[in-house]
This record gives structure tokens, C-alpha cells and sequence, in this order.
């Protein structure tokens, strides 16, 4: 009886362990400290010039930006003396490279031998052609390269969108924060601007028209706040609605998405880590 007792035990501790999750999510929860405004749309910076508006959801946290320019002439963005800023490290926006793209066109010959016979079946009773062949081709392409730009143009009343940097990619480590979290275990840790593991900026330096003021600029950010959470706590089922319309049936959503919000995808591996 008490070997049937301690196999069911057994059983039902493996099937718990089964159970834990053994994918975890980190997330971050950013604030930026000269933003303009913020709404669905992402976090938007301004001055008398231009709009420049972030959303940096999605894994590792996406620097890319909308630049808006709100004049009457065409703005400048000098590229070679903008720079994305991770915790007083500058990165280059401008790297001289070239890009390439290619593309390929062929040519086949077919040479096919016929003979004729018969297929019954319940779609056709009439005799089929069976063809062997064998083809032979050649192929020709061509490439078409481009230098990176130094300096973008930004026509009147008009935007572009531009990218080049991930926030961050390592998994950052707390004594206050559990690695491989339960449920239960969930707790997040806050920062402010002075305390915090990540402060960030975009620099700019742009002209507007045939002016040759430089205009300087910085959109500022730091991460207040970072949670970790096993899988089954970042996501839910509910209705898709749009225009008063209703899905069928429930889809899976992100529960945390937002334009200030970005995360990184872990596992659970062999280590022992608490922490």
C-alpha cells in the first residue's frame, strides 16, 4: 500500500513538473524623460520643427522612428553626427556601408518524348498523354548596389521612417528579481533615472531649408521597471474587436503591449539560478 502511495506521489510530482514552464519572458517597462505626449500611437517628442514618435514594442525593444518634418521647406537629417546612446556608449547611425540587391532570370529549353496510353479511373476513360522529358537552362542576373546615405532629405509636411538599433539583448539580473518565476512568484522591480539599468537616447543633428544653423536634439528614455513572468502570464484569450465587430472566437493576445514596453524571450536550462 505504501509503495501504490509513494508510485502515485511520484507520478503526480513529474506530472507537476511537467506542468512549470520552462519559457519565460523579461519585460521591460520604459519612460522617457523629455516626451512631448504619448498615446497608442507610440511616445512622441517635438519641437518648432519637427515630430519624431517612438513605439518600442517587440523583442529586445525597437529604437526605430517616425520623423515628421512640420515645416515649409525640406529638412536635413545629418546622419554622421547621429548617434543611438545606450548608458553613455554611442552607437553610429551613420556607418558608410553599401547595400546590394540582386535578382535572377532563367531560361529553360524543354525536350519532351510522348507516348500514348490508357488510364481508367472514375474522372476519365479516354486515352493520356505520358510525357518524359528532360530540360536544360541557363540563368543570367544582375545587382544593383547603393551607398548609405549621410545626409536624409525630409521633404515638407511629410515623414520617414527610420531604424538601425535594438535596445537591448542580455537579460538583466536582480537580486530582487526571480529568474524562473511561478505564478505566484511574479514581482516586478522599479527604478527611477538615477538607479536605472538601462538609460538611452537618440542624438540628432539636423538643417532645416538653406539654413546653415544646426539644429541639435536628444529624445531621452530609461527603463523604470522590469518584470519577469513564466509564458502563460504573457498572454490571453479574448475577442478581436474593430468597428464595433466582434470575432467569432477568442485570439491570443500579448497582454502587455503597449509602445513603451519591450521584452526579451527566455528558457529555463540546466542551471540552478534562483536569481
Amino acid at each position: 500500500m505504501k509503495i501504490k502511495n509513494l508510485f502515485l506521489i511520484t507520478i503526480l510530482a513529474l506530472s507537476c513538473a511537467s506542468c512549470a514552464s520552462s519559457v519565460f519572458y523579461q519585460v521591460y517597462n520604459v519612460e522617457s524623460i523629455n516626451k512631448s505626449d504619448a498615446d497608442d500611437k507610440g511616445l512622441l517628442f517635438e519641437d518648432e520643427n519637427c515630430s519624431i514618435r517612438y513605439n518600442l514594442w517587440g523583442e529586445y525593444g525597437d529604437m526605430g522612428y517616425e520623423f515628421y518634418n512640420k515645416t515649409d521647406q525640406n529638412i536635413y537629417l545629418d546622419l554622421s553626427e547621429s548617434f543611438f546612446i545606450v548608458n553613455g556608449v554611442a552607437h553610429d547611425y551613420f556607418q558608410n556601408r553599401i547595400f546590394s540587391n540582386s535578382a535572377s532570370q532563367g531560361v529553360s529549353v524543354k525536350n519532351t518524348a510522348t507516348t500514348v496510353t490508357s488510364v481508367a479511373s472514375i474522372f476519365q476513360t479516354t486515352p493520356v498523354i505520358v510525357a518524359s522529358s528532360g530540360t536544360s537552362g541557363a540563368t543570367s542576373g544582375y545587382s544593383v548596389s547603393r551607398r548609405e546615405e549621410k545626409i536624409i532629405c525630409i521633404p515638407a509636411k511629410t515623414s520617414k521612417f527610420l531604424g538601425e538599433f535594438k535596445i537591448n539583448h542580455t537579460l538583466l539580473r536582480d537580486c530582487d528579481l526571480l529568474k524562473y518565476p511561478k505564478r505566484k512568484e511574479v514581482m516586478p522591480k522599479s527604478f527611477d533615472i538615477s538607479d536605472s539599468p538601462l538609460v538611452f537616447s537618440n542624438r540628432f543633428l539636423y538643417m532645416v531649408g538653406d539654413s546653415n544653423e544646426k539644429v541639435k536634439l536628444e529624445n531621452k528614455f530609461y527603463v523604470e521597471e522590469i518584470t519577469n513572468y513564466p509564458e502563460d502570464e504573457m498572454f490571453e484569450m479574448r475577442y478581436e474587436e474593430y468597428c464595433d465587430e466582434r470575432s467569432f472566437s477568442k485570439v491570443l493576445f500579448h497582454k502587455f503591449v503597449s509602445p513603451k514596453t519591450f521584452y526579451i524571450k527566455y528558457t529555463k536550462g540546466v542551471d540552478t539560478w534562483e536569481h
